[in-house]
């Protein structure tokens, strides 16, 4: 892989709390991800667990789950290691990845920790765990907004179906009234007396 190549890591949610504690709950999954990638046979195409890190508790859960962020030893299969990662049960729950939409620096990976303008430590993964969320929410109201104008036209679409059958019915209504009316002159022309 190059050198240069941007690195998008693997985000896992719905990962089951080990006894509370999040640094328990990444070495357990580290070691269950990288056992189920060897007994599978899959270590030499994807490679193992490079780094995982558990930054904060998935707020889209019950609050016994966590999320994490995941770097395999092949980034340039993180795609194909997001599939075989979703077929995978962690402690009764079923995991839940994705590739990252944000482009992972080294930094994230950093057992340094970079303070802001206030002096207060900023933590990567915990801001780009609120950023997921953000994003995530947005795509979840976005996709309900495009479910509600789909079925909104739908509903226009039928509305529109019916009013043109109700037309057509209307103009073979007036066709036929007008066929009578013919009929009806032609009748009345043979019965009326010349003058």
């Amino acid at each position: 892989m190059a050198a240069n190549a941007k690195i998008f890591d693997i985000y896992f949610r719905n990962i089951t709390v080990i006894g509370g504690d999040r640094r328990k709950t990444a070495d357990t999954l580290k070691l269950f991800v990288n056992k189920q990638i060897i007994r599978q046979g899959l270590d030499s195409r994807l490679g193992l667990v490079d780094h995982l890190k558990v930054p904060e508790m998935c707020k889209v859960h019950d609050g016994t789950t966590y999320i994490a962020f995941c770097r395999m030893e092949r980034t340039d299969r993180h795609s194909e290691a997001v599939g075989f990662l979703n077929t995978l049960t962690f402690e009764g729950r079923k995991l839940l990845a994705k590739l990252n939409e944000i482009e992972s620096g080294a930094a994230q990976w950093s057992t340094k920790t970079l303070v802001g303008e206030d002096n207060k430590p900023i933590w990567y993964h915990r801001e780009k765990a609120k950023y997921l969320q953000v994003t995530n929410q947005t795509l979840e109201s976005q996709e309900r907004l495009i479910a509600h104008i789909e079925r909104r036209l739908n509903e226009e679409k039928g509305k529109r179906q019916a009013a043109e059958d109700e037309l057509r019915k209307t103009r073979e209504t007036i066709r036929h009234l007008e066929d009578t009316v013919k009929e009806l002159k032609e009748v009345l022309a043979i019965y009326e007396p010349s003058g």
